[in-house]
């Protein structure tokens, strides 16, 4: 029937008719015991019964079923409410089973939230932020640690909603699945009861917020001309557009739990426009009449006034909020609409309900005004006709290697693994020179930043799953920029996709006090894996199911440098590096054979690209877009001369 424990069966519904409804809900402490038996007191019944399991983990096998079909055949179904019927009437002319449906109590399964917001409350409603977190952590949900959630965020919430006596008997609710359904849609339906919100934050963890009447607390950032990198895509219904009324299709609990519907007019409107438009929502996890009405007049409230709503793509340097962390679903800006450069814009206060985002480029984010929020005169820091520039930070930790690849015969291929500096950059020009003190010429755009990682645990050459730790941060650089790609293969890995390589992990051992690769034969000491799935163990710490040896490489053995790694330092022996292969350029130059044939080294420099320009990096500073004077990202590698993948004849 559900995953328990149960706590309080309510009423027992028999081809649409109450089987049994007691006067109040029978509690499992009362009664006690693993399961309660119902008889059929039915006129015709045969002495049969109807065995109530609540669910408990401490539960043993059904008795009847045992005798029917052995002890060893029998689970005990630990921690499932279910059901036996024994000798029950269904009917001396029924084609089929009747439809039976259980009105049963539970309190959310998870141990995030704590004290009286974990519990149902006194009209046996759920907190949804309680059950956002049994969606979160349960193993029939997305089954995540407890340290994948911001529990303190999550409980503060909670107490928030229950704290408040109008406001808990507004946005408590009880959820009813029957079917699959994608973590991220029953999170919203959590949500809409409350103008709550769920996201995946910037940090890994999983947070939760509400969408305050009075708007955000502190600073915001306002996007104005400066920061977009297309005009300005506005909507707005005019008011001869809006619904006049709400109505809300929910599960009424006097009848029995059927669908019923009520309806809430803004009758200024209704006279308006003489004809009523109604909009109609979706709340199966309202359970009353009151609380139904209640959400239509919440709702009427925030879509019976003109609101501006669209999309804007934002430089992603700009798509930042004042503490520099990326803006997700749930912050808050602010949007000059009068997006004319030079003098006074009008600035209005918008909600981000979505973002879209690519590896590099610009940020699409989606949004709405706040409803209550007026227009403000916004004075922008730039002038007419001033183009938009910004300081572009240093590529501070990079890896060039000519990394093996199935297509390539003796002609080395190099690409760079590199910590994306800041949200500025957006690709990675490599040059090449083969006397580092002479001309380079271009080789071409690595459109690709990589997300470093340390290895928890040492890996053997057998070992199919690697333990990773993020790296929050360098001397200078945030590791975590490009997290997500780590982030979003939870639980969404498959073999077709690993066994076309599309998500990589390229392992690389080095020597500590120069920093050059380790030689493994005539092979650099580099392995390419690709991942199938990853799953969450605590909180930036992540187990990468892969397969070994890939691209030519072989499988190899990997240790640890004991406790933390940061793999730029001197001291660090080992590399991970996670990055999609269509991101890893493939770039040569006629020189690079012969290289790889004589084990010369060649150096190579690497300039960085915004949105605005590419600079060369001895240039950068000159021009004011940098502010080290010795800033020049290079390297010498010599191409191992193992990478040749044509046919070699020895004779010996």
């Amino acid at each position: 029937m559900c995953i328990g424990p149960v706590k309080a069966l309510v009423a027992i519904i028999l081809g649409g008719k109450y089987w049994y409804k007691p006067s109040s809900p029978l509690l499992r402490s009362v009664v006690g015991g693993t399961y309660y038996e119902i008889a059929d007191t039915r006129p015709g019944a045969r002495a049969g019964l109807l065995r109530f399991y609540w669910g408990l983990e401490t539960q043993t096998a059904d008795r009847t079923l045992v005798a029917l079909q052995g002890a060893d055949n029998v689970p005990a179904y630990a921690g499932v409410c279910y059901f036996v019927l024994e000798d029950f009437l269904f009917g001396t002319a029924v084609g089929s089973a009747p439809n039976l449906e259980f009105i049963v109590q539970r309190d959310p399964v998870q141990e995030i939230v704590t004290g009286g917001a974990a519990s149902l409350d006194a009209d046996a409603q759920a907190n949804p932020v309680a059950m956002s977190a049994e969606v979160a952590t349960a193993w029939y949900a997305l089954d995540l640690p407890d340290s994948a959630v911001d529990a303190d965020a999550m409980q503060d919430l909670a107490d928030e909603i229950d704290g408040d006596a109008a406001r808990r008997a507004l946005v408590n609710c009880s959820p009813l699945w029957t079917t699959s359904a994608a973590a991220r849609a029953m999170l919203i339906e959590l949500g809409a009861t409350g103008d709550l919100w769920f996201r995946l934050g910037a940090t890994g963890l999983i947070e939760s917020g509400r969408w305050a009447e009075a708007g955000p607390s502190g600073a915001v950032t306002t996007l104005d001309a400066n920061a977009l990198a297309e005009q300005l895509d506005l909507e707005a219904a005019a008011v001869d557009e809006l619904p006049t009324g709400v109505s809300v299709d929910f599960s009424d609990r006097e009848y029995a739990y059927s669908e019923s519907s009520d309806k809430v007019d803004e009758l200024g409107l209704l006279r308006q426009q003489g004809r009523p438009t109604v909009r109609k929502l979706k709340r199966g996890q309202v359970t009353s009449r009151k609380q139904a009405r209640a959400q239509a007049a919440a709702e009427l409230r925030r879509v019976g006034r003109v609101v501006l709503r669209g999309s804007v793509r934002v430089r992603r340097a700009r798509a930042v909020t004042p503490g520099g962390l990326p803006i997700r679903p749930g912050d808050w800006f602010k949007l000059d609409v009068d997006t004319e450069p030079g003098g006074e814009g009008v600035a209005v206060l918008c909600r981000c309900t979505g973002r879209l985002a690519g590896p590099t480029g610009p940020v699409t984010l989606e949004w709405e005004t706040d409803p209550g929020a007026t227009p403000e005169a916004y004075q922008g820091d730039y002038e007419a006709g001033e183009p938009a520039t910004e300081t572009i930070a240093p590529l501070a930790v990079y890896r060039a290697l000519a990394l093996p690849d199935e297509t390539s015969d003796e002609t080395p291929y190099m690409s760079l693994l590199a910590v994306r500096p800041d949200a500025t950059w957006e690709r990675v020009e490599m040059l090449y020179a083969s006397d580092a003190a002479g001309d380079y010429v271009s080789l071409g755009y690595q459109v690709g930043f990589a997300c470093p990682a340390t290895l928890v645990t040492a890996l053997d050459a057998d070992a199919d799953t690697v333990r990773l730790a993020l790296i929050t941060s360098f001397s200078g650089a945030h590791g975590t920029l490009d997290a997500d790609l780590l982030r979003e293969a939870v639980g969404s890995g498959t073999d077709l996709a690993a066994r076309n390589d599309e998500l990589l992990l390229v392992l690389v051992r080095k020597n500590p006090s120069t920093g050059a690769v380790v030689k493994s034969g005539e092979s650099d000491w580099v392995e390419v894996c690709s991942i199938i799935d990853v799953t969450p163990i605590s909180a930036g710490v992540y187990d990468a199911q892969v397969i070994r040896g890939r691209l030519g490489t072989q499988a190899l053995d990997f240790g640890t440098d004991g406790g933390a790694i940061s793999f730029p330092d001197a001291w660090a022996n080992y590399e991970a590096w996670c990055i999609p292969r269509s991101r890893l350029a493939r770039l040569t130059h006629a020189d690079f054979p012969g290289l790889m044939s004589n084990q010369v080294a060649g150096n190579f420099r690497f300039a960085p690209a915004s949105a605005v320009a590419t600079y060369d990096p001895v240039d950068a500073y000159a021009a004011g877009l940098q502010g080290d004077a010795d800033w020049t990202p290079e390297v010498s590698y010599t191409p191992a001369s193992g990478l040749r993948k044509a046919p070699q004849i020895r004779v010996y």
